[in-house]
């Protein structure tokens, strides 16, 4: 082929794949964009932030305390198609003297976990889900008394995991899988996450019950312990 038709041709197709580029990197932002901002009336105050294509995160104030809401694609999970994770974050000061990770049905690709950060795991009560790993850092504690106010959650199937701290709640909870078509084909996920206002509401309003059954716990637990005190 002649050299100058090449570069013709080269030049000709790279000025009808660019639009198309453009406009299919608009289509993907705007897609993954509406799965968080048609919630945002939701909170008070919100604020809804993206970069790029990526999926957005969303802020705002949800019964008196800063909530943040993420997406997390996940691929290096084996044997299984890509998930979509959502992450509800409350961010209310805990009675906790450390972080503590309770992970559900625990692997070795779980990226939606501290994991070799937090080496300690703490034995559970029977109670407890029975596929679950609690976790701290070294010299942590767990505090499962006081945990206590999470097991609604973790008994939840959709509940992949719960991190607490001193300074608040994260609830990762799976929200979608992708398509197993397209990902045989073209071995990328693609999601199609539908997140109601009553679904929103609801992780909203339990990742508020944890927390502040959480903090009326420990409350009664120094009630328990005055009294005993007093009555010495």
């Amino acid at each position: 082929m002649d050299v100058a038709l090449l570069a013709v041709i080269i030049v000709f197709t790279g000025i009808l794949l660019v639009p198309l580029q453009t406009r299919h990197v608009r289509r993907v932002a705007a897609e993954r964009r509406s799965v968080l901002a048609d919630l945002q009336y939701v909170l008070d105050g919100s604020e809804l932030v993206q970069r790029g294509i990526d999926y957005p995160v969303l802020t705002g104030d949800y019964r008196g305390a800063r909530v943040t809401i993420g997406l997390i694609v996940d691929t290096l999970t084996m044997r299984e198609l890509p998930t979509l994770w959502l992450s509800v974050t409350r961010w209310r000061p805990l009675p906790l003297t450390g972080p503590v990770d309770m992970l559900l049905r625990p692997s070795s690709t779980d990226i939606v976990s501290p994991g070799e950060r937090f080496p300690v795991q703490h034995p559970v009560p029977q109670t407890w889900p029975s596929h679950i790993r609690v976790a701290t850092p070294v010299g942590g504690q767990a505090h499962l008394h006081r945990l206590s106010a999470s097991l609604p959650l973790l008994h939840d199937r959709r509940t992949k995991d719960v991190l607490l701290s001193p300074t608040g709640a994260r609830l990762i909870t799976r929200l979608a899988r992708a398509e197993l078509g397209h990902y045989r084909l073209v071995r990328r996920p693609k999601f199609k996450p539908q997140l109601s206002a009553e679904e929103f509401t609801t992780s909203l309003d339990a990742v508020c019950a944890m927390t502040e059954g959480i903090v009326q716990s420990a409350a009664d637990d120094r009630r328990g312990l005055s009294s005993a005190s007093g009555g010495t």
